[in-house]
């Protein structure tokens, strides 16, 4: 293997460039499949997104980090919001009980 002078540019730890894009590629599917995993859980477990979006906004160095707690967290407070009306709306409507599986009130 040839010497490399001083200050010349080459490979890294003997990776060519396609080598470097195909691995950066790799890494933002990886980051866009987490924000994904993040924003469902979200929805499904309000307080588990409430909680990682705190997280991610507090102790996220990047600001990419930050936008995905931020967006955690509103993903969280709005599915909860949505849950609460969800629940009055069937109560109120009388249609819970059905869902429940009891029988009629007459």
């Amino acid at each position: 293997m040839a010497q490399r002078e001083e200050g010349a540019a080459g490979p890294l730890f003997g990776l060519d460039e396609l080598s470097l894009r195909r691995g950066g590629a790799v890494v933002d599917l990886l980051y866009v499949g987490l924000v994904a995993l993040f924003c469902i859980y979200s929805l499904s477990v309000p307080f588990l997104g409430i909680i990682v979006g705190l997280v991610l906004m507090n102790i996220g160095v990047s600001p990419s980090s930050k936008r995905v707690g931020k967006a955690c967290l509103i993903l969280g407070i709005v599915s909860i919001v949505f849950y609460l009306l969800l629940g009055v709306s069937l109560v109120l409507l009388g249609t819970l009980p059905f869902f429940q599986g009891a029988t009629s009130y007459y």
